[in-house]
């Protein structure tokens, strides 16, 4: 019968991640970071989303990046004389609408079950309301 003394503990096997961080912080990688030692700002519930909410709140994510193409789509429809007086030219006109109608059919490709549109905007249609607004 083996003694207690006598007793080796197997040896530990470590993974390619914990010797990649003992190495970094042997470097001093993890020294003097911005947030070091500041405790975490987590919610009363279980979130598992607290850290994309808090990113928001902090302004480090655009809030219209997590919205749906067609909603930013229709938001730009909506702002179109401010996006069409900033143009310069009848040709800037017709680039632009033709972007906007591609961007407004890919997105109608992409999600077919949607109920929500973007109308598309005729190139034409758009120079006509590029001379009213210049006019104004």
């Amino acid at each position: 019968m083996a003694r207690d003394e006598d007793w080796i503990p197997p040896p530990v096997m470590r993974s390619a991640a914990d010797e990649a961080i003992d190495a970094a912080i042997a470097r001093g990688d993890f020294d003097d970071l911005a947030l070091a030692g500041k405790p975490l700002s987590l919610p009363a519930q279980d979130d598992p989303d607290w850290w994309i909410r808090q990113r928001i709140e902090d302004g480090d994510i655009d809030r219209n990046a997590l919205l749906p193409a067609v909603v930013l789509l229709r938001r730009e429809a909506d702002d179109l004389d401010t996006t069409l007086a900033a143009l310069d030219s009848e040709q800037a006109v017709r680039d632009y609408a033709e972007d906007y109608t591609s961007r407004v059919l890919r997105d109608r490709v992409e999600n077919p079950l949607t109920r929500m549109f973007a109308p598309t905007l005729d190139a034409d249609i758009a120079v006509e309301r590029w001379r009213t607004v210049r006019q104004q």
